[in-house]
């Protein structure tokens, strides 16, 4: 039998809008209760994901913290009005799902917004930098072709830049890897080449989003279902930070003379990522070779 929440943890209540707030947000009066769910859909839905929840909150205070304040650091992010403020918009609510599903145990899920969040920067990073105001256009009414939409197409459109194409020459030089390089094959080698740092994250994240083993959610969580899984956690929460420097590194390529928040590519949990060195210095080159 479940228990409650002792009453002298914040946790225990429950908080819902003021009236004034909900005319602020939902620009209109509140609806009365007409058809209150019953209690014991309430439980299904929300029983498991509860004590998720709560198990989080008393082990990961400081990472569910660091994961807050990275959401808030883009909110700061805010090229001009254009295509890629828009598809930003959508990034940071990815990023926010991420976070709640993560906080409730459904970690394959916030690993699948993920990779919506890093196609959504890709792409509006590509409209800034490449597209055609038709293409803009297209974007926004919802007729791009699927082939002129996808992450490769926007990776590929991005490194045929000068801008990305100097960062990539630079970044294999200087660190034998670099961001945007496709995947392939060379000739008479039969080892498969995967790629640049961004496509090789996005290959990662569509194994979580195809739930192909072994990548599905029992493997996350042992069970079919939300629950607490430390390991599942942290490899969510590296993700997220993984996706959000590549992000960053790519509001910088579409956007020259834009310095990035403090604290993009700081966070106390990005110390320890292999990956964090060659994000510093893709930053550093980008902002190095800023026009004028």
């Amino acid at each position: 039998m479940p228990k409650p929440i002792p009453s002298d943890d914040f946790r225990a209540l429950r908080h819902v809008f003021t009236d004034d707030e909900i005319s602020m947000y939902y620009c209109g009066e509140e609806w009365p209760p007409i058809n209150r769910v019953e209690p014991i859909v309430w439980a299904e839905i929300t029983l498991c994901p509860d004590d998720v929840s709560y198990r989080t909150g008393d082990r990961h205070g400081p990472l569910l913290k660091e994961l807050v304040g990275l959401i808030s650091m883009w909110c700061d992010i805010n090229p001009e009005k254009c295509p890629l403020f828009d598809a930003l918009v959508d990034a940071i609510e990815e990023f926010k799902a991420t976070v709640f599903n993560c906080l409730h145990g459904y970690y394959r899920p916030a690993i699948g917004c993920l990779r919506l969040a890093l196609e959504y920067t890709a792409f509006g990073a590509y409209l800034k930098l490449c597209a055609r105001e038709e293409e803009v256009t297209a974007w926004r009414e919802g007729t791009s072709k699927a082939s002129e939409t996808g992450f490769g197409f926007a990776c590929d459109k991005l490194r045929s830049r000068p801008r990305a194409k100097g960062l990539d020459s630079y970044l294999r030089v200087q660190h034998g890897d670099d961001l945007l390089s496709q995947q392939y094959n060379q000739p008479n080698e039969p080892e498969f080449k995967p790629g640049g740092w961004a496509r090789r994250l996005h290959a990662e994240l569509c194994h979580y989003s195809h739930a192909q083993l072994p990548y599905g959610p029992t493997t996350l969580t042992l069970v079919d279902g939300p629950m607490y899984t430390y390991q599942s956690l942290e490899l969510a929460a590296g993700l997220l930070l993984e996706t959000s420097a590549i992000g960053c590194l790519l509001v910088q390529i579409a956007s020259p003379g834009m310095h990035l928040p403090e604290g993009a590519l700081h966070s106390p949990s990005m110390q320890s990522r292999t990956w964090q060195q060659l994000a510093f210095a893709a930053s550093a080159y980008l902002t190095e070779h800023d026009p004028g």
